[in-house]
């Protein structure tokens, strides 16, 4: 076993201080078209915005 390693799994906030960030966010203003996957509108793409999505993923659109 490698010294140091635990065997459990790292929690979120665990996660983000090895990778030295305060959020797994990312600000929108940092892409130029990320407006078009911010499905929810609160100005971050994240899971949140998979999770709609995934719920709408092939949902038949009937058009007139």
């Amino acid at each position: 076993m490698i010294s140091g390693c635990t065997s459990r799994a790292l929690s979120h906030a665990e996660v983000l201080t090895l990778a030295g960030q305060a959020s797994a966010t990312v600000p929108l203003s940092m892409f130029d078209d990320a407006e078009d996957s911010d499905f929810n509108t609160d100005e971050v793409v994240d899971f949140k915005d998979y999770a709609i999505l995934a719920n709408e993923w092939l949902v038949d659109d009937l058009w007139p």
